[in-house]
């Protein structure tokens, strides 16, 4: 469950009073109010206006559902603010003049590669295969020749 800043919680407490069965217990204690939202599930409550606030995990925590509201709490007025309309002309500005650069870029690159394509020079590059010569030894000499290793490789141009 996601709380937020005023809402008010019940804190679970597990103690048994001195002479009182377990199952007689009540182990949820409140209503407490959220004072504070560390992260998505630490909270920290307070009891009362001048109690210390308790820092609790939310599983700890279950709304609280009953009528009776503390003399104390106060919930949380929420302001409305108007906010000035933006000038997005100038935005739009930009976004046009961003449009019109991509353009300009997709058009050169499409001239280049058109230049390159009817350019033959580079596109007709010759090409020679290298040159295998295989040494021509006979079977049965048993030597390699000085330099290699025991078989005979081709040697490559």
């Amino acid at each position: 469950m996601d709380y937020s800043e005023g809402d008010l919680v019940r804190r679970y407490q597990p103690r048994t009073a001195k002479g009182v069965k377990k199952k007689l217990s009540r182990f949820w204690t409140g209503p407490w109010v959220i004072y504070e939202k560390l992260s998505n599930v630490l909270y920290k409550i307070k009891h009362s206006t001048n109690s210390t606030p308790v820092m609790i995990h939310a599983d700890n925590l279950k709304l609280y559902k009953g009528e009776k509201v503390p003399k104390w709490f106060k919930p949380p007025q929420k302001t409305i603010v108007q906010a000035e309309v933006l000038n997005l002309q100038a935005f739009e500005d930009m976004r046009q003049n961003n449009m019109e650069r991509e353009k300009d870029a997709k058009n050169e690159i499409i001239s280049d590669t058109t230049q390159h394509l009817n350019d033959t020079d580079t596109w007709e590059q010759s090409f020679t295969p290298p040159v295998i010569i295989l040494h021509n030894f006979p079977e049965s000499s048993n030597e390699a020749p000085p330099g290699t290793p025991s078989g005979i490789p081709p040697v490559i141009l």
